[in-house]
């Protein structure tokens, strides 16, 4: 059977365990395996030399290579086999026959990096058998491969979608910056009216309450999409100066939900940077009003722990299961949880714990006894500003 008519035949078989084999046989002993192999269906070139061999190879793709080992040196097996899988024999089983007095023929097919090695003589059903089962193996890596190179695709295309879903709202949400800014100062312009009172009033500051919402909202969202790339411009905070200022800023949200809000620091500083930490607590508060019980308290405290400060936010509000209290600070997370307790919807958790991270700290959720919660912040009291 000459070259082209090998690539025809192979053509012509659907089944994948029927195919080319090459069997390559310098002393031409290989007629009967020949002819048990055409028997069954397969396309067989015998050869007698290894250049060949790599000739075939060259101008087909074989499925089965069948090499006489007894005819070939250590050495040469082992060449053999690797200029057959340099050629186009790479995924092609390779099968080594070798004489029965041959005591080293198994540890040599090896060493060559065979797939299966025949001791002669052999069975017209064993390699029949041999055969398929190598083919059948064969098929069944091509299948895996496939499937894998599919989901690489797959992975890629939909990180590649992820990229491009998140650069386009990285720019949304800087572009909603400015004119949140106009509505703001808009807001408190009319606020500083006095002629405006009553339900008009009220009216204005319940939209500069949800506008405050909003625009914190967009800062965590900037913050979010360039997670890792926070880098704190490191100062001394006075650490009760900003309790104290974030108290007067939660004031009017607190008084809306009818829950006061409870600072206790001692006077001290921390370096940090000091927006990062004004946001990140304002964050937590904001967090606590929304689960809080009218009519309760939202202690926010700071103390000195080791070298560093440790913020505390704790609220009478449902608690935080042990189980969602690491997955709780994930973005676009909704956790399952019971009816009564808190669970993560927004990105503000997000933000604070890669605020937190960004410093070398800390964030996570305790109980607050007898009921609540309480988000804890470390951040570490050595650091140099800038």
């Amino acid at each position: 059977m000459t070259w082209h008519d090998l690539t025809l035949a192979r053509g012509v078989h659907k089944d994948p365990l029927v195919g080319a084999v090459l069997i390559m046989d310098e002393r031409g002993q290989s007629q009967a395996l020949a002819a048990w192999l055409r028997a069954d269906g397969h396309a067989v070139v015998q050869t007698a030399t290894g250049s060949e061999a790599i000739e075939a190879l060259s101008l087909t793709a074989l499925d089965l290579v069948i090499v006489d080992l007894g005819a070939l040196g250590a050495v040469d097996a082992a060449e053999t086999c690797r200029r057959l899988r340099l050629t186009g024999a790479e995924d092609a089983p390779i099968v080594l026959l070798a004489d029965a007095d041959d005591p080293d023929a198994f540890e040599r097919a090896c060493a060559a990096g065979a797939d299966d090695c025949l001791i002669k003589p052999v069975s017209s059903s064993e390699v029949r058998l041999r055969v398929r089962a190598l083919l059948r193996t064969r098929e069944l890596l091509r299948a895996e491969r496939s499937f894998h190179e599919t989901v690489r695709r797959q992975r890629d295309a939909l990180d590649a979608l992820s990229r491009q879903k998140d650069l386009l709202a990285a720019f949304l949400v800087h572009d909603l910056k400015s004119p949140l800014s106009s509505v703001s100062f808009a807001l408190q312009n009319m606020l500083h009216d006095t002629t405006i009172s009553g339900a008009a009033r009220q009216s204005l500051e319940l939209c500069e309450g949800a506008n405050e919402a909003m625009h914190r909202m967009v800062l965590n969202l900037l913050d979010v999409f360039r997670e890792g790339t926070i880098q704190p411009k490191l100062a001394q905070v006075d650490v009760e100066a900003t309790l104290r200022g974030l108290e007067r800023a939660v004031q009017a949200r607190a008084e809306r939900r009818r829950i006061a809000v409870d600072v206790q620091c001692a006077p001290g500083t921390i370096v940090a940077d000091s927006e990062l930490l004004r946001r990140t607590l304002d964050n937590l508060v904001d967090n606590a009003l929304r689960y809080a019980p009218p009519r309760s308290t939202i202690n926010l405290s700071a103390q000195p722990s080791g070298d560093g400060m440790l913020f505390r936010v704790a609220d009478r509000g449902p608690g935080v299961p042990v189980n969602a209290r690491e997955r709780i600070f994930d973005r676009f997370i909704q956790l399952d949880a019971e009816p009564t307790a808190r669970t993560s919807r927004g990105l503000g958790l997000a933000f604070c714990m890669i605020a937190v991270e960004a410093h070398g700290g800390r964030i996570w959720v305790d109980d607050n006894l007898p009921q609540g919660a309480a988000f804890c912040v470390l951040l570490p009291g050595t650091g140099r500003p800038a």
